[in-house]
Formats: structure tokens, C-alpha cells, sequence
């Protein structure tokens, strides 16, 4: 049901999924009033899956982490598999989450504070000449405009599409255990115990994975990979890999989306317009993972409408916080993507890919390794110098992109230039 709405409204939200939700919460129980426009159902907006989102950015965002039905796992030990080699490692901090029960809660709660849904109310376009929001189901005059709309969205700030080797296919099931005895000889084939996750890293080459975790008589099995670069998607390497499992029974829920991967987009906001989310490309590309930076962008996004400072500010904000992590993490996603399995395969045998490191990108940028594992690292480098070399100048322009969103500019007319700086940065990591 369509609820009845008044057309002047502070803040307008394209898009009810995971980041619309949180913005429009934080922004609502900040005194704002909010107005949420979803092109479909209500119901069917945002994840429709199992996803993994590090604990701290609930704690930093200022939203109660997941529990009871929701919460589907906690900080489990996680064993990554490249050809014969594997690595273990543990004490994270990711939890494992139902992705529709947390859209749910978070749409509950804006709703209780204020904000106000629509359903089946696409957003067509921003007039900046008369500040209206153009939607099907009319148009609303907002002090603020928030896109939220994902990857394929509304597109209110310009944004280019991504590239497509710069586009994760990705593809996440929950089904039934049939058999508890296969499912633990599965994981104890792989040096693991039942619960643990196992992560295969290139399966189809590159940038691909299979990952897979129990919980009781549940396992959740995720896929992932870039089609442009001649892999299957995620969709067919799921189903090729649950073929071979004699002991996963029925599908459960799950679902499968495209995910973009690359740095934030230069401007997070113009005048009145803010983007949010995939729209902004708030996604930790490593992993392919995108809620708990949503949630980190929602709440630096309420912060600057609520005091005031407006659009622009929560864009700078975020870049010199947060657009760091994402860019270093980035560099480091592209490195995995020209790497062969073998390669790979090769990292963990030399120690440049160790637990502490592996533990600094599951936590999505919490963790920064110490010297002890930046050590060893370097020891690896001596045992395979060319893998090394190249790891070498991912770590260097890692330490770069962080330096240069610390210093993002705030006089938008000088974003070009810092934009171009980055760029040198990618090309020297990357030649």
C-alpha cells in the first residue's frame, strides 16, 4: 500500500535497500523528516541473502549490531584454499548476517522514528532549477536529495557506469545440510572443523572465490567473480560447485546481484545531492562488500545534514575517513585479479599472504597489520621475488591512497587534480 506523503520534505531517499534504510533512519531519529522512494516492493529491497559485514562499522555507525534470527554467524575461523596451499586464521570480528532481516530491521526502525516509505515509486530525475524530485508516484521538494538506488539506480549525481572488469557477479544461497557427516568430512578434507568457513580463492582464475560456512543444519555458499574477464558468473559457479556436494540439500533463500568494485566515486555529493552505497561505490572491493561502509556513509551523511554543514561536507567527511580504506583495498583487489591460481597458491607458501594480513582485509580496514607481519612479508618477498615485487608496489601505493584521502579537498573545483594524482598512483601500482 502507497502511504500518503507531503511533497516538502527534508530529505528524499531513492532506494529502501540496506543503505536508503540506514540513512533514512539516522537521518529520521536526528529530527529530519524523511520520505523513501523504492522502485518495487518494499518487501524485496536490499540484500536478499546471507552477507558478512565486520562488527565495528554497526559500533562506529551507531547501529545495535545483529542478533537472534539475524545473526547467523560470529567471528568464525575462516580457511582460504589456493590450489594445495591453505591459510588459517581466526578472531576477525565479521559476522555473518541475514541480509533481508537486517534490511527489515533497519526500515523498522526508520519507520518508528518518522521516515515515511513509498513503494513502487521510481525516482526518474532531480530538477535542480525547481528543486523538485520527479517520482511516479509525484513529485516531492526536498531541502536534500540521497541516492541510494544501487549500481543501476537513478544515477542523480552523473555517475559514469563502472567498467565492466571493474563489475563483481556475485551470488550468495542458504540451503539445507542433508547430510551432517558429509558436510564435516567436507570441511575436515580442507583442515577444518565444522563451523569454520572455507574460502577458495580463484577458482575460475582471478578474481573468483567460493566460500562456504556452516551453521547447524544450514550452509551458506557464496560466489563470486568477473565475467568480463572470460570467468563464468557467479550464478554458474555456484551451481557447478553445489552440483559436486552431495551433502548440501534444498535452497533455502539467496540471490544474486552485480557488485561494483573500484574506488569511491570522486564527488559523493553535488548541491543538493548526495549519493550513498553501491550509487557511490562505497564498496570494499577485496571482498566484494559493501554494507558496513553503506552503513559508515548513512551515518557521516546524517552527522552533516542534521548540523547543517549539508551534502558536500558528508561527501568530503567520508573521503578523508573512510575513501582511503576503499581505494588502498582496491589496488590490492586489482593485484588478485591478474594473479593466476598457482600464484596465489604461491603467496601463501612464501608468507606473503599470512594470517594477520588475511584478518587486515576481512575486517575491511579496521586492522592494519604491525611490523611482525610486514616482516615476515618481506621475508616471503626474498623467497618469491617476483610475486614479491609486485606486492611491493600494491603495499607502497596502498600507503599512498591513503595519505592523498586524508587530504581531500574541500574546494570542489581542485577535485579534478587530486583525482589525477590518484590515478598516477594506480598506474605505478599497476603498469
Amino acid at each position: 500500500m502507497r502511504a500518503k506523503h507531503d511533497p516538502s520534505v527534508d530529505v528524499a531517499i531513492a532506494g529502501a535497500g540496506s543503505a536508503g534504510a540506514a540513512a533514512a533512519w539516522l537521518c529520521a531519529r536526528r529530527g529530519l523528516r524523511v520520505t523513501v522512494c523504492e522502485a518495487g516492493a518494499l518487501e524485496e529491497a536490499g540484500a536478499r541473502w546471507a552477507v558478512s559485514v565486520p562488527g565495528w562499522t554497526f559500533d562506529e555507525a551507531g547501529v545495535p549490531r545483529p542478533s537472534g534470527l539475524e545473526l547467523l554467524g560470529d567471528d568464525g575461523p575462516v580457511v582460504v584454499v589456493a590450489g594445495e596451499r591453505r591459510c588459517r586464521f581466526e578472531h576477525h570480528g565479521v559476522l555473518d548476517i541475514d541480509g533481508r532481516l537486517l534490511c527489515a530491521r533497519l526500515r523498522a526502525a526508520a519507520a518508528a522514528a518518522g521516515a515515511t516509505f513509498l513503494d513502487h515509486a521510481r525516482v526518474e530525475r532531480w530538477d535542480e532549477a525547481t528543486a523538485r524530485l520527479h517520482t511516479t508516484a509525484g513529485a516531492l521538494a526536498p531541502r536534500f536529495v540521497v541516492d541510494a538506488s544501487g549500481l543501476g539506480g537513478a544515477r542523480l549525481l552523473g555517475q559514469a557506469p563502472p567498467r565492466p572488469r571493474d563489475i563483481c557477479s556475485a551470488a550468495q544461497h542458504v540451503h539445507a545440510v542433508r547430510d551432517l557427516e558429509g558436510a564435516r568430512r567436507f570441511f575436515a578434507a580442507h583442515g577444518a572443523r565444522f563451523g569454520d568457513a572455507v574460502s577458495y580463492l580463484g577458482v575460475a582464475g582471478g578474481y573468483s572465490t567460493i566460500g562456504l560456512r556452516c551453521k547447524g543444519e544450514r550452509v551458506g555458499v557464496l560466489a563470486g567473480s568477473v565475467v568480463a574477464d572470460g570467468h563464468p558468473s557467479a550464478s554458474a559457479l555456484l551451481e557447478r560447485f553445489l552440483a559436486g556436494q552431495p551433502w548440501i540439500g534444498e535452497r533455502l533463500f539467496g540471490g544474486a546481484r552485480n557488485v561494483p568494485l573500484g574506488r569511491t566515486a570522486d564527488r559523493l555529493a553535488i548541491g543538493r545531492v548526495a549519493a550513498i552505497g553501491d550509487a557511490a561505490g562505497q564498496v570494499f572491493s577485496t571482498l566484494g562488500s559493501g554494507i558496513g561502509h553503506e552503513l559508515l556513509g548513512a551515518r557521516v551523511l546524517a552527522d552533516a545534514l542534521a548540523s547543517g554543514r549539508g551534502p558536500e561536507a558528508y561527501g568530503v567527511t567520508f573521503q578523508r575517513r573512510h575513501g582511503g580504506e576503499l581505494a588502498a583495498f582496491d589496488l590490492f583487489r586489482r593485484l588478485t585479479q591478474r594473479l593466476t591460481v598457482d600464484e596465489q597458491a604461491r603467496l601463501i607458501a612464501a608468507g606473503l599472504f599470512s594470517p594477520a594480513l588475511a584478518r587486515c582485509g576481512l575486517s575491511q580496514g579496521e586492522r592494519l597489520p604491525g611490523p611482525l607481519p610486514l616482516a615476515r612479508a618481506a621475508l616471503g618477498a626474498v623467497r618469491a621475488p617476483l610475486l614479491g615485487a609486485r606486492l611491493a608496489r600494491v603495499v607502497a601505493g596502498m600507503g599512498l591512497l591513503y595519505a592523498l584521502y586524508r587530504a581531500y579537498p574541500a574546494d570542489p573545483a581542485r577535485v579534478a587534480a587530486w583525482s589525477r594524482r590518484i590515478e598516477r598512483v594506480v598506474v605505478a601500482a599497476h603498469p
